[in-house]
């Protein structure tokens, strides 16, 4: 994860290149740029940021801190997460009932299905966020990442 995470440093050459290209229109070349910013940025922080992001403004700004809108931000918060959670429970209900059934169906199976979804969050968080933004926090301070290989016999 974390290799595919340092890609965000390829924007700076998709820039270049876009800008050296002279026969394409920028309208046509500006879409994927902002695509590839996009996604690098979603990737480690579609996690992070709704977990985290309702203490960002008054961490930042101390006037917001004392504003009525910054007591209604944990309650906006916590009806977002009420809403997402409510979404997975539909969604374990639709794939229960759509998904086909085997005729004998062990009880773990039928645990793992129903926990698969229940950890979605987490493994969204500490296997595919987390690696990006420590992959893209590195790219910023040119901290480079090191492989070490190991001795095939």
């Amino acid at each position: 994860m974390r290799r595919w995470a340092w890609g965000a440093s390829e924007f700076a050459h998709s820039f270049i290149k876009s800008v050296e290209k002279k026969d394409i229109p920028w309208r046509v070349k500006i879409l994927p740029l902002i695509n590839q910013v996009r996604t690098a940025v979603d990737w480690s922080l579609s996690s992070v940021l709704p977990m985290f992001g309702g203490m960002i403004p008054g961490l930042v700004n101390e006037k917001f801190r004392l504003t009525e809108l910054s007591y209604a931000v944990p309650s906006v918060m916590s009806l977002l997460f009420s809403i997402s959670a409510s979404m997975i429970l539909l969604i374990i209900l639709v794939d229960l009932r759509l998904a086909p059934k085997p005729q004998k169906q062990a009880i773990f199976f039928r645990i793992s299905t129903f926990a698969q979804w229940i950890l979605v969050p987490f493994v969204g968080l500490f296997l595919s966020s987390l690696p990006a933004l420590d992959a893209q926090t590195r790219l910023i301070f040119n901290k480079r990442i090191v492989y070490v290989e190991s001795k095939k016999e």
